[in-house]
């Protein structure tokens, strides 16, 4: 899935998401799309890893560390059920 794979190259490579730049790259509706994983990120937002707002998804300096994780969220080939799969980031 491109949109996918975009998303997880922005968290990876600039640290944070831009909403409107995948809905102009991929014509869909960000919140709509990804829905469910912005559910799960709000728990990394709580530990500060990441902040939410702005119709962005930006890492915080906490959370690079943990940057992986965060790009997991959205990869749909490590999700079985509604469980992730983590790799071993440490």
């Amino acid at each position: 899935d491109f949109i996918r794979r975009e998303v997880i190259m922005d968290i990876m490579c600039n640290l944070g998401v831009n909403f409107k730049k995948i809905e102009d790259m991929f014509d869909v509706v960000f919140e709509d799309y990804f829905e469910k994983e912005l559910e799960e990120l709000t728990e990394l937002e709580r530990d500060g890893l990441i902040e939410l707002g702005d119709r962005r998804i930006r890492i915080l300096p906490a959370g690079r560390l943990l940057i992986r994780n965060v790009a997991m969220v959205f990869d749909a080939y490590l999700r079985s059920g509604k469980e992730l799969k983590f790799s071993k980031t440490i």
